[in-house]
């Protein structure tokens, strides 16, 4: 069975026109062709300029007949083949820019596809959707209120660098999801996860007093001591044992194993149930954690963090009236 489809690229590799690569996994074949086109730079609705040579990649994708009795839609198989070759020409694409020292040459995500490709198929034509979510996407204004939100999240980002890191990699791993980059949604996750954990570990240290030496000691104790030991016997007097607690045994299954087996292993074949999964057991791990905080008294009624104990990330403090004069000046507001 063989699948063929062109992948225009962004940038152009230094290979001549024709040229052609073979790979063999036994269970797949890749036959890459390569080609210039010439990229168009859209500026507005009438001006663009079309000067920008990039790569054309033509791929085969050849694999025995018998190794798809297991998928029965022909979408699932055509997406298989498209998710299988991004991460082979990933391997390629991390395989070159190593060799020959090629910095512009960047890894590829399904965001970066057209629309829609044309994949033939047993003599047939299939449209492939590339990005389905973005025709549910719903359009919306944020507004004024919605800047001004905006503009206060900016603010604590500015001043907490440690809160700031938490939903940076969480936020960041839902849109690894969106571009089904299973590996960066996986360690994206536990990266905000253990932030998470460290925050709350320095949040019950200020509230009760300590000082910024005993704060640097504790930075530098084991992961899983704090959590199990500190966090959860001393502190919150609460279970939050590895495999003894059961919200806690789903997360540490189905993520922190699982970015460990990526770490440590090499593990890649991270499938997006994989990373639905580990964005459950995240939530639910995170929220259990967060209720036991509140009922120990370290959030308020509302479940947040009280901000003032943290030490700021930026010297002072907004002079409100030299904002308002400034913004004035530059007529943004009357």
């Amino acid at each position: 069975m063989k699948f063929n489809f062109d992948f225009n690229l962004p940038f152009k590799l230094p290979l001549e026109s024709n040229q052609k690569f073979y790979s063999n996994y036994g269970i797949v074949e890749y036959i890459l062709n390569f080609n210039t086109y010439t990229r168009s730079i859209v500026v507005d609705d009438s001006l663009f300029q079309s000067s920008q040579e990039c790569t054309r990649i033509t791929v085969d994708y050849i694999i025995p007949k018998d190794n798809l009795h297991n998928i029965k839609e022909v979408d699932e198989i055509l997406r298989t083949v498209i998710l299988n070759t991004i991460s082979y020409l990933n391997k390629f694409f991390d395989a070159i820019r190593a060799s020959f020292n090629l910095e512009y040459v960047h890894n590829i995500t399904i965001a970066d596809l057209p629309p829609i490709i044309i994949i033939k198929y047993e003599d047939k034509d299939y449209i492939y959707v590339t990005n389905p979510q973005d025709y549910a996407y719903k359009e919306f204004v944020l507004g004024e209120e919605g800047l001004k939100k905006l503009q206060n999240k900016i603010k604590i980002y500015d001043d907490h660098h440690d809160l700031y890191l938490v939903e940076k990699f969480f936020h960041s791993a839902k849109s690894h999801f969106y571009k089904e980059q299973f590996i960066d949604v996986i360690i994206d996750l536990q990266t905000s996860f253990e932030i998470f954990i460290r925050n709350s570990h320095k949040l019950i240290l200020l509230k009760n007093g300590k000082e910024e030496q005993e704060l640097a000691k504790a930075s530098s104790i084991a992961f899983r001591n704090v959590l199990e030991d500190h966090l959860g016997k001393k502190f919150l007097k609460t279970d939050l044992g590895f495999k003894s607690n059961p919200i806690i045994k789903d997360w540490y299954d189905g993520l922190y194993s699982v970015r460990n087996e990526i770490v440590h292993s090499g593990k890649i074949d991270i499938t997006g149930e994989i990373a639905l999964e580990a964005h459950r057991v995240y939530v639910n791990a995170r929220n259990y954690i967060s209720k036991a905080l509140k009922e120990n008294g370290y959030l308020n009624y509302m479940g947040e963090v009280d901000l003032s104990l943290f030490k700021g990330s930026t010297k002072g403090s907004i002079d409100e009236e030299a904002l308002i004069k400034r913004l004035k000046e530059l007529d943004m507001i009357e």
